[in-house]
This record gives structure tokens, C-alpha cells and sequence, in this order.
């Protein structure tokens, strides 16, 4: 029984760990989706998620 409880918090622990996100964004992307507002900015923004997208 405490053998099952072991494997079930380290596959739990695991299960989270490959779920966390790896590398934090450099600045605060709401802040910065709310503040472009010209093409340059839009352009940023969308290089930046199409990036992020493909490292997932």
C-alpha cells in the first residue's frame, strides 16, 4: 500500500514537472499586447508567439 502511494506522487510530481513551463517571458506579454499599436509592434508580438509555439 505505501509502495502504491510512492509510485503514485513520484508519477504525479513527474506528470507536473513535464508540464511546467520551462522559460518565463522576458517581459509581461499582457502588458505588451495591450500597449502595440503600430505594425512593428504586432509584428514583434506575433515572431514572439510564433516562436514560443514552435518550442512547444
Amino acid at each position: 500500500m505505501k509502495t502504491k502511494l510512492l509510485i503514485s506522487l513520484f508519477l504525479t510530481l513527474g506528470l507536473l514537472a513535464a508540464c511546467a513551463e520551462m522559460k518565463s517571458h522576458p517581459m509581461d506579454m499582457s502588458q505588451a499586447v495591450q500597449n502595440a499599436k503600430t505594425k512593428a509592434d504586432h509584428d514583434a508580438l506575433a515572431e514572439h508567439y510564433e516562436e514560443a509555439a514552435e518550442e512547444m
